[in-house]
């Protein structure tokens, strides 16, 4: 499971970071950009796994 999310982060990080729009954004707000991201997708696999028991 924790080989997934890395996975799927890095995935998600890739295709954001890549983007145009991203990087015309100040460094500090790309950095809180990839903090929500990570917030997020652990919030989700914490929430999988609670719904899977």
């Amino acid at each position: 499971m924790k080989t997934n999310r890395n996975s799927a982060l890095i995935n998600c990080i890739t295709k954001v970071s890549k983007s145009y729009d991203y990087q015309a954004l100040p460094i500090k707000i790309s950095k809180q950009i990839i903090r929500k991201l990570d917030s997020a997708w652990s919030s989700y696999f914490v929430a999988l796994k609670a719904w899977q028991k």
